[in-house]
């Protein structure tokens, strides 16, 4: 199935405890095998740095594909 996830603030890195619950979301959907794009709101108090994300996740072994656009 494709998904997409809508999220009010970054769920990477996940610091607390809503960034927490949005990543691993994301990471079951990816493992139960969906494709999940995720669209989320990027501000100066919470950014996405889209460079470490790619760098510091993986998809889950035998999962899809997950796409990161901040908005």
């Amino acid at each position: 199935m494709r998904i997409l996830q809508l999220c009010n603030k970054p769920p990477y890195p996940p610091i607390d405890g809503g960034s927490k619950a949005m990543h691993n979301l994301t990471r079951g959907l990816l493992k139960s095998g969906h494709e999940v794009k995720v669209l989320c709101i990027s501000t100066p108090k919470q950014p996405l740095e889209l460079n470490d994300i790619h760098r510091n996740t993986a998809a889950p072994p035998g999962s899809r594909a997950c796409s990161w656009t901040p908005a």
